[in-house]
């Protein structure tokens, strides 16, 4: 069962603004800087200001696909950040501590879905932030209703 303090917090820090949104990766930073985070990736700057893994370390790109938004070549200055050795998905370390099933394979990140009424069905986070590209707002909510529901009125707006 996922820490239920955790949830509260990551839900209101994709409420927050503070994050631009980005696509594939946990953090995507610009050739100018600025930084865009997947929902994952929110995730991760949250154990990272716990202490619980160090910060994000830049590491090049090389990628052309359409969502990232550029041609990622050898000219290009885009880099994401690698958390605690990863930099797609949360690492086990991240896991663990917001209260995540672990497991040596993908199918530990089913444990980071929830209920999507749009489809009637349960998601993945990553196909909510990636493929179906929602919003943060919209992602809160669903994580706000899969493990929040009986306590939405303490959860910050």
């Amino acid at each position: 069962m996922p820490d239920i303090d955790i949830i509260k917090r990551w839900v209101t820090e994709l409420r927050s603004g503070k994050y631009n949104q980005a696509q594939e990766r946990l953090c995507y930073v610009s050739g100018e800087g600025e930084r865009s985070y997947c929902c994952r990736g929110v995730l991760c700057e949250m154990a990272v200001a716990d202490g619980v893994i160090e910060p994000g370390v830049p590491v090049d790109m090389r990628c052309s696909c359409p969502k990232c938004g550029e041609d990622n070549g050898e000219d290009n200055k885009a880099q994401q950040l690698r958390y605690d050795g990863t930099t797609n998905l949360p690492s086990d370390r991240v896991l663990t501590w917001a209260g995540f099933p672990v497991s040596t394979d993908f199918s530990a990140y089913e444990g980071l879905s929830a209920y999507d009424p749009d489809f009637d069905r349960r998601i993945e986070l990553s196909a909510m932030n990636d493929d179906k590209e929602y919003d943060f707002q919209t992602i809160a909510d669903r994580i706000e209703a899969e493990w929040l529901c009986d306590d939405k009125e303490n959860v910050d707006d």
